[in-house]
């Protein structure tokens, strides 16, 4: 597969975020998510369970590709995200704030699918936002 396919795969990957159930149609069976958060089980039905808490708690999340970077079996991308907390999140009841943050992602390729995710994100500025902690420490 070349940068063009493996970017159209992410971006798939990214609609279907919305739909934890069809994921399996980009993550390969031995897919690991190096950023998901404790209590969450492995793999593909880690990032599963994960997004439907994150659907869930966020039903309007907005996610924007900014930059989308392909070279190898690798995809970076930048991503901006915006929602508001409508429901509980990481044990923190619904605030109904609006929370706009950026990610950064790096998904790797095998067989036409993702294999690994590795995440960067600034929790910190999102629980600031969540009002789970002030804005100045």
């Amino acid at each position: 597969m070349d940068a063009q396919e493996h970017k159209a795969i992410y971006r798939r990957y990214i609609e279907l975020l919305w739909i934890p159930d069809r994921l399996d149609e980009v993550l390969a069976s031995d897919f690991i998510a190096h950023d998901l958060p404790p209590g969450m089980p492995p793999g593909r039905e880690g990032l599963k369970a994960f997004r439907r808490v994150v659907n869930k708690a966020f039903p309007d999340l907005k996610v924007e590709i900014v930059d989308l970077i392909a070279e190898g079996d690798r995809v970076a991308a930048r991503l901006s995200l915006t929602g508001t907390h409508r429901g509980e999140f990481m044990g923190i009841a619904a605030t109904n704030n609006q929370v706009k943050t950026q990610l950064f992602e790096i998904v790797r390729f095998s067989n036409g699918k993702i294999a690994d995710r590795w995440v960067m994100r600034d929790r910190l500025d999102e629980l600031q936002q969540l009002g789970a902690l002030p804005r100045r420490l």
